[in-house]
């Protein structure tokens, strides 16, 4: 084979001027290597290989985001999850308001409200001689026949800012809502921000439960009730419904009860005692309490004259005046009491009753509402004085009347409980009494003793258990049994009882030991959806007995504060109280709502967690 040079040379030089490189520089043994083509047409791709496509320029890498951009982006997210979250919350609140409301219509009517009064009976010459209601003493009266005095006593005391609020202290609740959820740390005391309107309401509902979200359905009614009525619209429902001490309800009512006069005619010393008693009806009762009353009428005054509505003359004329209460006579005590008690009233309630179905066409549902909060005005033949006598007479003298007479059957208004029919009831042929549909005969229980009430003795369970079963019932109501480990601690509260009161366990001892618990009970006792309420007074520190089953799921609060729960007489309830005003709070929750508190806030925390990692995450992927 032979060699030409010639074309070798060519060769070379050709390919030299077609490939020549750029100039070389020296680099580093460590230094990246990087060939520049700029200004060569070449048709090698990003793999040096002829033919492929030409690279595509990098794109410039992203700056890393500093972290108080990250802080930032964290911020906002959680921002915009509490959003969602107060948007749900809010529809939810909004059914739920919408749920607890439904009934408001017909409860929180004010002007339905005029028309619910007691019925009063006039005797034969023209007084008062008793009256009817279930629970309430009322009688209404126009705003306009209030004194100014009495209306300025009450705004005074109880919301000063009244009349130009928005029906809630938006200040004061906030305030209210920071000190109970600090411990009472701010102000020292728990202390309300009730307004007129929010009162009002908790009067006329009656919802008195102690939860989270009590206050939550308070605002929301007192705002549509202020949004619905004029001032004085709410200020007359709340000076006629205000509730004083007993079943005595509104100011008119208050007024002939304490001061035997209407209430246009009271003093303005009068008007701030008025004023005072619904604080605490109990603490300030005029007739049990008037030293105390006294100290809260003169406080009112105080206001009273603070705020501009009477003169210094007028606040020292007022303080100097003594509370003096009207005397009662017979006829007046008998009709500011139930009428339980004569027979006179019953046999005019049956005949009223009776006539306004059949000449009126009432059903009985009807009548009966009508004849209990209607306003009737009824004028009997009754002369109190004959039937005085006459009932005295039956009830001291024996062989006057059968021997069933003492038995105490029950009212024919109090049976049936139910809404049927009167024509219905079934009486006994012997004796007289009503009777049930299985032909038993209803009797009063006289040896009722009320709901939460107080001991003065009492047992350990080893020594109860040592006593005979066949007086064990009537032992119950002598004394407290305690558990031995209870009576340790809590035993000081109580006298021992001797073993000499353990066997004397007659009727007539049950009648007595009734009575004296019968008179340390509670003055009120209200149930509700989250447990019951309980009011009283004690002259020491001591247990207070429940007759309601123990149960785990009960939680005890005594004047605000979470209170132990002992376990008493063979599985009932008692807690401690102090001297003095007690209010007592059970609430019941089941052990499954307590534990699925925390399991839901523990869930949403996770998910709150979950979702900001899941977050922080895909950006710093985006970002590598």
């Amino acid at each position: 084979m032979w060699y030409n040079p010639f074309y070798s040379i060519v060769q070379f030089r050709v390919t030299t001027l077609r490939y020549r490189p750029k100039e070389a520089v020296p680099i580093e043994p460590n230094q990246q290597r990087h060939i520049s083509t700029d200004g060569v047409k070449t048709t090698a791709g990003a793999t040096g290989q002829p033919g492929a496509p030409a690279p595509k320029n990098k794109k410039k890498p992203k700056k890393r985001r500093s972290i108080i951009g990250m802080i930032f982006s964290f911020i906002g997210c959680m921002l915009c999850l509490c959003i969602m979250a107060a948007s749900v919350g809010g529809v939810l609140l909004s059914m739920y308001i919408v749920q607890v409301t439904a009934d408001d219509g017909e409860t929180l009517d004010l002007d339905n409200q005029k028309n619910r009064q007691t019925s009063i009976i006039y005797d034969i010459n023209g007084n008062e001689y008793a009256s009817l209601s279930r629970n309430e003493n009322r009688i209404w009266r126009e705003l306009s026949a209030m004194p100014e005095n009495l209306q300025n006593a009450v705004i005074a005391i109880e919301d000063k800012n009244f009349r130009t609020e928005p029906g809630i202290n938006l200040k004061g609740t906030i305030g209210a809502a920071l000190n109970a959820f600090t411990g009472n740390r701010i102000w020292g005391t728990n202390r309300g921000a009730s307004t007129l309107e929010q009162q009002l309401i908790k009067n006329l509902t009656g919802d008195n439960e102690q939860d989270n979200m009590r206050k939550v359905r308070e605002i929301f009614r007192a705002l549509g009730l202020d949004n619905k009525y004029s001032k004085e619209t709410i200020l007359e429902a709340y000076l006629n419904t205000i509730p004083l001490t007993g079943i005595i309800h509104g100011m008119e009512a208050g007024s002939i009860e304490y001061f035997g006069k209407h209430v246009e005619d009271l003093t303005l010393a009068e008007c701030a005692t008025l004023a005072s008693i619904t604080k605490n009806p109990t603490k300030y009762n005029p007739a049990t309490n008037p030293e105390e009353l006294i100290k809260r009428r003169n406080h009112v005054l105080y206001e009273m004259y603070t705020q501009g509505y009477i003169t210094e003359a007028e606040f020292n004329a007022a303080k100097a005046e003594t509370v003096t209460l009207t005397e009662k006579t017979s006829t007046t005590e008998n009709a500011t009491r139930s009428s339980s008690n004569s027979w006179f009233t019953d046999a005019l309630y049956t005949q009223l009753l009776s006539q306004l179905q059949e000449d009126l066409n009432y059903t009985a549902d009807e009548a009966k509402e009508l004849i209990f909060s209607g306003g009737l005005r009824i004028y009997s033949t009754v002369d109190p004085k004959v039937q005085e006598g006459v009932e005295k007479t039956m009830y001291n003298e024996d062989d006057l009347i059968p021997a069933l007479w003492h038995e105490e059957p029950v009212c024919l208004r109090d049976y049936p409980a139910d809404s049927s029919s009167w024509d219905e009831v079934q009486y006994d042929d012997a004796t007289g009494l009503p009777i049930t549909k299985d032909g038993y005969a209803v009797y009063r229980n006289t040896n009722y003793v009320p709901m939460g009430f107080t001991y003065d003795c009492y047992l350990t369970e080893s020594e109860y258990e040592e006593t005979a079963k066949t007086t064990r019932a009537n032992l119950l109501m002598r004394a407290l049994v305690l558990r031995d480990e209870d009576a340790a601690v809590y035993g000081q509260y109580l006298t021992h009882l001797p073993e000499g009161r353990r066997e004397e366990l007659y009727y007539e001892s049950y009648v007595q030991d009734c009575r004296e618990r019968r008179a340390t009970a509670a003055s009120v006792f209200q149930m509700n959806n989250s447990g019951f309420h309980a009011q009283i007074t004690l002259e020491k520190e001591n247990l207070v007995f429940f007759s309601v089953p123990y149960d785990d799921g009960f939680t005890a609060y005594v004047n605000g504060q979470e209170t132990d729960i002992l376990q008493v007489d063979e599985g009932l309830m008692a807690v401690l109280c102090p001297a003095g005003e007690n209010s007592i709070n059970f609430v019941y929750q089941p052990d499954g709502i307590r534990l699925s508190r925390p399991l839901t806030l523990g869930g949403i925390a996770v998910w709150l967690a979950y979702t900001a990692c899941f977050v922080w995450r895909r950006r710093r992927t985006k970002r590598s």
